[in-house]
């Protein structure tokens, strides 16, 4: 029975690997957004004692190994964005509708920045 309190959990983060994984032509690429950063987001506010660092460090080790990335690439950002929204979420619950979604655009803009600067390391482009 306590496998199904995470089943929807497990569901909507496998949708949210399958929109992270489906191929786009590259004009299109830069508009995706991250899809598995947003459902963590989304579960760490909503059920906090159930997603925590360590789903957010699984997630991103499947992440990287689906994407076939620098293992670590996208879980370190993850694992920094539900740390930070994990010791704020009861304080960004009761915030305007627009000032909850600037602060989850912050959160996203850090993930993009810690990516970039791994890729930056790695020579990548």
């Amino acid at each position: 029975m306590s496998q199904l309190k995470y089943l929807v959990i497990y569901l909507s983060l496998l949708a949210a690997l399958i929109l992270m994984i489906l191929p786009l032509p590259d004009w299109v690429q830069i508009y995706r957004p991250n899809w598995i950063a947003l459902t963590l987001i989304y579960w760490s506010m909503a059920l906090p004692k159930r997603v925590g660092l360590w789903f957010a460090f699984f997630t991103g080790i499947i992440l990287d190994t689906s994407l076939g990335t620098l293992l670590g690439q996208h879980t370190l950002p993850l694992l920094l964005i539900i740390y930070i929204n994990l010791n704020l979420y009861q304080r960004i619950r009761v915030l305007a509708l627009a000032q909850q979604a600037i602060y989850i655009f912050v959160l996203l803009l850090v993930d993009q920045v810690i990516v970039a600067w791994v890729e930056g390391i790695l020579g990548r482009p």
